[in-house]
């Protein structure tokens, strides 16, 4: 990871998609993130990387223990914002480019529903899609926003 440094850093408005740093399929999300992302709204971070640990001491507050992406995004009236599992999901397909916030609407479907799906594809996921050693975000499309 530490061969790919940012062009920029990310202004207090950016939203930092947090993935679990050894995971393939995290991976494969935030490079599908990236492609798709065409006005550069997101940045990307490990997270057991040290923008997470900063974010973590200042709040809000995410578990200690997650195998989920992570959402975080400053909020300029009420604070930053994180949130996990499906709600990070659709938090990030709704600032991405039509049709992604039309998939966003699967958020009305009931919390315990969609979070026990995906906790399920979480605890098999290094089985189905891997681990990665590095972090492999050098596509031109995510080059560049890659935080540490």
């Amino acid at each position: 990871m530490a061969d790919i440094e940012p062009i920029h850093t990310p202004s207090n408005a950016s939203p930092i998609v947090f993935f679990d740093g050894d995971c393939g399929l995290c991976h494969a999300f935030v490079r599908w993130v990236a492609r798709r992302d065409v006005h550069g709204v997101f940045w990307f971070a490990p997270l057991d990387g040290e923008t997470a640990q900063r974010l973590r001491a200042q709040g809000p507050t995410w578990p200690e223990t997650l195998d989920s992406v992570v959402i975080w995004t400053p909020t300029l009236a009420a604070g930053a914002r994180a949130a996990w599992y499906t709600d990070g999901v659709f938090m990030v397909l709704a600032r991405l480019p039509w049709p992604w916030p039309w998939v966003a609407l699967a958020r009305f479907v009931p919390r315990f529903i969609r979070d026990a799906v995906y906790r399920m594809v979480a605890k098999l996921r290094y089985r189905l899609f891997g681990r990665r050693d590095a972090c492999d975000l050098s596509s031109q499309a995510a080059a560049g926003r890659l935080l540490l």
